[in-house]
Parts: structure tokens; C-alpha cells; sequence
């Protein structure tokens, strides 16, 4: 139902970048991450160029396990936002992708600490958008600090039971003390 209603968004306006974006959501929930891919970076081409288009792109990414290339697109939603979601998706980038791991976790401190996500926000929240807690735990496991990841990984898991990876990273961590 949705589909069919950003496609008509499309049809009445084809420069429409939350109906491209919608699309995209939708071909990401279905796990048509490659198609999603395609459809924001031709949004992106096109214009005009909006803060979501970037970071719907670099969770896409994240979801083909390609983080470090999702890193200057999530660097620029963050550069054109500075939103929580933004610095935790330019976090996880950073982390997972091995770019600048203490960065990431800097980043991912002061999403956790100081940046209050606007209500809107927990509507983008797909099923592996990461939370500052993975990506403080996840910072801490690279980093060889088992102790600390464990803690944190413990309490991304207590707030996202649901995430399969917080889980593996956890067992990961819990192995290493």
C-alpha cells in the first residue's frame, strides 16, 4: 500500500525526494538493498539533495555490509543535519567500516549523551539501524577492551533484544574476557 502511494507521489511529481525515499524504505524492509541502493543514488543524482536521501543510502550500505563506503554519505547527513540519527549512522560507519574507530566512538558518545533524537527520527529506525550502545560497544571491542564492550553491548541489548548482531557482537566480547 505504501509502494503504491509513493509511486503516485512520483507520478504527480517526479522530483519528489521523500517519495524516492519512501520507495527506498520500502525496497530495504523487503531486504532489496541493492535496489534501494540504486534508487537514492539516481535520487541523488537528480536532485535535490535531501539530508535523508544520504542517510537512507548509507543504511543501505550498512545492510550490504559495505559500512566503509557508507562513510561519506553519512558524513554529509551529518554535516547537513548534525541529528542523532546522523552521528550514529556516521559512528557505525566509521566503526564497523575500520575507518576511525575513535572517532566513531567519540561520535557515538556525544550521540548517546548530548544529541536528543527528534520524534520523527524513531520513524527511519529499520531493522539494523544501529544505537550509540552498538556502536560504543562495538568501538570497544575493536579496540581489544572486552570488559567495556560487554557493558555496553549488554545494554544495546537490553534496549534492542531484537538485533542479531548485538547479540553476536555481545558473544564476541564475552569470549574475549
Amino acid at each position: 500500500e505504501a509502494e503504491t502511494i509513493f509511486h503516485e507521489a512520483l507520478a504527480a511529481d517526479a522530483g519528489r525526494a521523500q517519495a524516492r525515499i519512501g520507495l527506498a524504505v520500502v525496497d530495504l524492509l523487503r531486504g532489496e538493498h541493492g535496489q534501494a541502493e540504486r534508487r537514492l543514488r539516481a535520487a541523488i543524482e537528480s536532485g535535490p539533495r535531501h539530508a535523508n536521501l544520504y542517510s537512507i543510502l548509507s543504511l543501505s550500505l550498512f545492510a550490504q555490509e559495505r559500512s566503509a563506503e557508507a562513510v561519506p554519505y553519512a558524513e554529509r547527513a551529518w554535516e547537513m543535519t548534525r541529528s542523532h540519527s546522523a552521528a550514529v549512522e556516521l559512528a557505525w560507519a566509521l566503526i564497523d567500516g575500520d575507518v576511525d574507530v575513535e572517532r566513531g566512538l567519540e561520535l557515538a558518545r556525544t550521540a548517546r549523551d548530548e544529541i536528543s533524537p527528534h520524534p520523527e527520527e524513531k520513524l527511519w529506525t529499520l531493522p539494523f539501524t544501529p544505537s550509540p550502545e552498538h556502536c560504543i560497544g562495538l568501538a570497544h571491542l575493536k579496540q581489544g577492551r572486552a570488559a567495556e564492550a560487554v557493558s555496553a553491548l549488554e545494554e544495546a541489548a537490553r534496549l534492542r533484544p531484537d538485533r542479531k548482531r548485538i547479540t553476536a557482537d555481545l558473544e564476541r566480547a564475552r569470549r574475549l574476557l
